[in-house]
């Protein structure tokens, strides 16, 4: 993972090893929120550079490859789950689905609970909100027509 400083446009190594890392964002406090395929969890870069792992098993099973990532402004983290990370040893590591489906969760990190608020997709993977937050917008790149822009109601459970 690299980091670009602005001012000077020097481009230099931010973390290394990344777990095969794909969506990234902040969270209401400027901390990175990380998807990795490779270690199949979402994690937070604290600012002194530590890792915490905010979510990898649900139901007491390993999530498939956390992919896409948003931040409400509620500070509830929603991400997809894709199985891209585990088809093979291109993008992660090649490995067996736990979870019974491909969903989009919902992480409360005050309480540390984690739920499914989506669970229709083939392979959901891009996310965001709409402004308004009323709206969540999940791609899904494994549907017949490869690729389909679907608005999933978002209110909070």
């Amino acid at each position: 993972m690299l980091r670009l400083d602005e001012c000077s446009r020097a481009v230099s190594v931010f973390r290394q090893p990344v777990g095969y890392s794909n969506g990234n964002t902040v969270d209401r406090l400027g901390r990175l929120i990380t998807c990795e395929h490779g270690n199949r969890r979402v994690s937070r870069t604290e600012f002194d550079g530590t890792l915490i792992t905010l979510a990898d098993r649900f139901d007491g099973r390993r999530l498939n490859s956390p992919n896409g990532v948003v931040v409400k402004s509620d500070n509830s983290i929603w991400f997809t789950d894709p199985t891209y990370g585990i088809d093979s040893d291109y993008e992660g590591h090649k490995s067996d689905i736990e979870q019974s489906g491909n969903y989009v969760y919902r992480l409360d990190p005050e309480r540390n609970e984690l739920c499914i608020v989506a669970d229709d997709f083939v392979q959901p993977n891009g996310i965001a909100f709409s402004p308004d937050e009323q709206l969540l917008y999940v791609v899904d790149t494994g549907g017949p027509t490869g690729q389909t822009v679907r608005p999933t109601f978002a209110a909070s459970p």
